[in-house]
């Protein structure tokens, strides 16, 4: 049987630096620490247990002012192991203009199969008009968008939630 994870994360330090201080959070939540893999590894894992992985970037940069995993390196790590790994582009739909240009080279320079979004996250409501225009742009290239809803632990225990709102899910 084939196994394709379709939410996948790239689980290296690039990965783990762009959630800043919800790594500690998660910890705790979890009851164990998150620990980074090189990228080797993570590709090792995949090929261990036959999965085929579509890797998610993330951009949480003008919600807790982190650098991203960005569509760059999410796209570098899926060239350099195209046979079990696909991705999906991030953005930061607060971002106006930005995001619509990063939407483009995500698609048509990095060949990205479409938009992940993480609306607890990245602080946002999918329906708020702001965003229609990134949105009309995203289906006029004909790419999926997958969203995150749901509960999460993004938040569990920080005070205030660090901005975490589950009506954004």
């Amino acid at each position: 049987m084939r196994i394709i994870d379709l939410h996948c994360y790239p689980n290296t330090q690039k990965w783990i630096d762009c959630q800043g201080p919800y790594v500690k959070a998660l910890a705790e939540y979890w009851g164990r620490d998150w620990q980074a893999k090189t990228e080797e590894e993570v590709v090792a894992e995949f090929k261990e247990f036959h999965v085929d992985a579509l890797l998610v970037a993330l951009d949480l940069s003008t919600t807790i002012q982190t650098p991203p995993c960005d569509n760059d390196y999410v796209a570098g790590m899926r060239d350099r192991h195209d046979c079990i790994i696909q991705a999906w582009g991030a953005l930061e739909p607060t971002r106006g203009r930005v995001a619509i240009d990063e939407a483009r080279h995500a698609i048509n320079e990095l060949n990205m199969i479409g938009f992940h979004f993480h609306p607890i996250m990245q602080h946002i409501q999918v329906n708020d008009q702001d965003f229609y225009p990134l949105w009309e742009e995203i289906s006029s290239m004909g790419v999926p968008v997958m969203i995150d809803v749901g509960m999460t632990g993004m938040g569990a225990g920080m005070p205030g939630g660090l901005g975490v709102k589950t009506r954004n899910a």
